[in-house]
């Protein structure tokens, strides 16, 4: 029994419904202020109305997921925002239809003690019976509808498919129960029989939604001047009458037999795919084709996502990314200690390289570096500008360490483009001296790991990155 007077407590559901048709003319910005102080209304009166009041609450939960925005544009991010707005209105409707739905039921019963034949309830046989495909019916659970959903599951049989019906539920269930969810996510096609009992049926909408969700093939038979509904507006329909349900039944067998089984993918797949396989492989593949990706520490894309996003991803897909983001730990630390190997011993190195300058007369009195008539630069902060070329071992002569320092200034626009040119074509020697120096520069930097150490590092994080892209594109093809 219901603790308020279910009559009572229907018409402050019928209120409620009728602000949530409100909300759903405005656009997000307008009414998201209005969401919070109903669902708290709508909270309170559940928890009054029922007996079960507090195990419903643990059940009411209408928050959509909310897709991954990382990498979003603006406009992505508000269409994402209206798309959330409207999705969490839909199931607060659904709740609420399926609470009023319960009430009914509560005045019907309290009413009317007896249940006459044409309202009982079909008690649904169970056999193990396996076909060539499997075909979930989804019904409201009154006895017409029930002989309706038992004929199709007769017709089904005979072409050899599996019929799938549940053996029992409560038509005001809102939440599709984890049994109900596997089953509709094992079959090949799921049909709703929608009737003038039917069509505002809560736990129905539910099963049809979630196979929708799922990218199960969704086909829906409507009675004859039956009004369509969301899910069923604007697609393709099996119109049936009472009289006439065997030959509307065998039309949709032969559609089903001539289509055939579906791929089945595992739950959520296409969400991954869409949401978060896709923007990971943009992301990786920036870093894959920046070559000068490891001259910083790169990005982690894995650890931009959502909590939620991570723990749905795939097994291979987290071993990956938790050996990269391991990885890139390591090499932020060797990178650190070559930053501190440079501060520590920036003076040193500066009069190293400085050396290899005033062989060709561009050093100042002060033993600052001429980088042209009105331009001078302390040989410390030259050196650390091009710090990374120190370790570079594809440098082999001169004119290698030319092209590198050339690549690097113009790559990372740190403005020495035009000094190096100008060397290039009057001092040419000038490279020649520094190549001459690198090894005296690679061995006073005195950081606790070696030449070998960075550059297997390097090439450890460059072989998983392009690994990681690889396991993406066969995710996202």
């Amino acid at each position: 029994m219901a603790r308020l007077d279910p009559e009572k407590s229907k018409g402050k559901f019928e209120d409620h419904l009728r602000e949530i048709e409100r909300l759903q003319k405005l656009n997000h910005k307008e009414g998201k202020e209005f969401l919070g102080p109903l669902n708290e209304k709508i909270r309170s009166l559940v928890n009054l109305a029922f007996d079960d009041g507090k195990t419903k609450l643990d059940d009411y939960k209408p928050n959509p997921f909310f897709s991954v925005s990382t990498g979003m544009s603006e406009a992505e991010k508000e269409s994402n925002s209206q798309d959330y707005y409207k999705r969490r209105l839909d199931m607060m409707k659904n709740y609420v239809i399926g609470y009023l739905e319960e009430l009914t039921l509560l005045t019907d019963n309290s009413n009317n003690k007896s249940t006459d034949e044409e309202n009982s309830i079909i008690e649904i046989s169970k056999d193990n019976f396996q076909g060539i495909m499997k075909v979930f019916i989804s019904h409201k659970f009154v006895s017409q509808d029930q002989k309706l959903a038992v004929t199709l599951r007769k017709v089904l049989r005979s072409k050899n498919i599996e019929g799938y019906l549940a053996e029992s539920k409560r038509e005001y269930e809102l939440l599709i129960g984890e049994k109900i969810r596997k089953e509709i996510e094992n079959s090949d096609y799921v049909v709703g029989v929608i009737t003038k009992e039917s069509e505002k049926s809560a736990s129905v909408n539910q099963e049809l939604g979630y196979a929708l969700g799922c990218g199960v093939p969704v086909l829906i038979m409507i009675e004859e001047n039956v009004p369509h509904g969301v899910l069923t507006h604007g697609r393709d329909t099996e119109e049936f009458t009472r009289n006439d349900f065997d030959k509307s039944c065998l039309r949709v067998v032969t559609y089903i037999l001539e289509k055939g089984a579906r791929k089945k993918i595992p739950p959520n797949i296409e969400w991954l795919k869409e949401s978060v396989y896709t923007p990971l492989y943009n992301k990786m593949m920036k870093i894959h084709t920046n070559p000068d990706k490891f001259r910083s520490v790169p990005s982690n894309p894995w650890q931009e996502l959502e909590p939620v996003a991570r723990l749905k991803c795939e097994s291979d897909v987290k071993d990956f990314f938790e050996e990269y983001t391991k990885d890139l730990e390591k090499w932020n630390l060797l990178l650190i200690d070559l930053q501190q190997g440079f501060t520590t011993n920036q003076h040193r190195l500066g009069e190293i390289i400085k050396t290899a300058f005033e062989k060709v007369s561009l050093t100042r009195a002060d033993g600052y570096i001429l980088l042209d008539q009105g331009s001078s630069q302390e040989p410390r902060h030259w050196i650390d500008a091009f710090k990374f070329i120190i370790f570079d071992n594809s440098i082999t002569n001169d004119e290698v360490l030319y092209e590198k320092l050339l690549d690097f200034a113009i790559k990372t626009n740190n403005g020495h483009q035009r000094w190096l040119q100008n060397w290039k074509t009057q001092k040419p020697i000038l490279f020649t001296h520094i190549f001459d120096v690198l090894p005296e520069l690679r061995k006073e930097l005195r950081v606790d790991f070696t030449n070998k150490q960075l550059l297997d590092q390097k090439d450890l994080l460059t072989d998983l990155v392009e690994k990681i892209v690889k396991v993406l594109e066969t995710k996202i093809s």
